[in-house]
């Protein structure tokens, strides 16, 4: 088994220091870092099921784009490329009309 220092994914403006252990490309379990000086090893509830999520069948593993109405959940696949120049466009149209704390509200983003 391998341990692999790793960042928490999870929405957080904390970006916890975590250790995964991976056996066969396998993650089988997600830690807190005891090396890390601000947590010290601690890793939230929201952790505890990321080895688990990350190997779900039910996993989204490519852009998707609505095609209904907002709640439907209709939604079909689009290309990485398509998706990212979408969502640039968008954010660069919100940072031109409200600047960038509209789009990331901590004041450590602008």
């Amino acid at each position: 088994m391998e341990t692999v220092r790793v960042v928490c994914a999870h929405d957080c403006p904390d970006m916890c220091s975590l250790l995964a252990e991976v056996e066969d490309g396998r993650v089988l379990r997600v830690r807190g870092d005891p090396e890390q000086p601000f947590t010290a090893g601690f890793a939230c509830a929201k952790v505890n099921r990321d080895a688990e999520l990350v190997h779900s069948p039910e996993r989204i593993q490519t852009p998707l784009r609505r095609i209904g109405a907002k709640g439907e959940g209709k939604f079909a696949p689009v290309r990485w490329e398509e998706a990212l120049d979408e969502i640039t466009g968008r954010w660069k149209a919100i940072i031109a009309e409200s600047g960038p704390l509209a789009l990331l509200g901590y004041a450590y983003s602008a």
